[in-house]
């Protein structure tokens, strides 16, 4: 890649849903593509019910991991959480890389939606009732080495489960966790890209 693109973090190729939804929100200067130093910027939006992205559409948002600064819908806290309700997600969302900065992701944003994969990031340590809920969720990765706090109500229960291989004993014996023993699996035996931040 040229180095003036260097810090392109997503273009119209790699994602031309999102780019489009960037773009017209204003994040992103050039159609073509966003680059890092834009993302930073970004502080708060949703995707919900903004007109812009059809509930019919597919798409994915593994580049959310580059949002940094986002600090959630509106709430104007320094605190980096993802608010409720339904604030990064549609139905037609299949997979979503959550940024590493996020430490806690509030009561339904990311319920209801159509996401298959979901990345937990490493600094996430807590989870209330009904903040995933999603009884489409397929394979889910937690990549904190310690258990977040988590509620069983809306917990999607049907999802593989991925953690850090030598922390996958203390998950399995950890409150709540324990319940799913049965899915959670070593990170090395998950199939996915795990999309690292620049």
């Amino acid at each position: 890649m040229d180095e003036k693109y260097s810090d392109v973090i997503m273009t119209v190729d790699s994602n031309a849903v999102m780019m489009d939804f960037m773009y017209r929100k204003g994040f992103a200067k050039h159609t073509g593509y966003m680059t890092r130093g834009e993302a930073l910027a970004v502080t708060n939006f949703a995707i919900y019910n903004q007109g812009i992205i059809s509930t019919s559409t597919v798409f994915t948002f593994d580049e959310f991991i580059h949002f940094k600064n986002y600090r959630g819908n509106g709430n104007g806290t320094t605190t980096f959480i993802l608010v409720g309700n339904f604030a990064i997600n549609l139905a037609g969302m299949k997979s979503i890389t959550l940024p590493d900065q996020l430490t806690s992701i509030g009561s339904g944003a990311l319920r209801a939606s159509g996401y298959t994969r979901l990345v937990l990031p490493k600094h996430l340590s807590s989870i209330p009732a009904r903040g995933i809920q999603n009884t489409n969720l397929q394979k889910l990765v937690s990549l904190n080495p310690t258990p977040p706090t988590i509620s069983a109500t809306g917990w999607p229960t049907q999802a593989q489960i991925y953690v850090p291989d030598a922390a996958v004993d203390t998950y399995k014996a950890a409150s709540i966790w324990s319940n799913y023993a049965a899915n959670i699996n070593p990170l090395s035996d998950y199939d996915g890209i795990i999309i690292n931040e620049i």
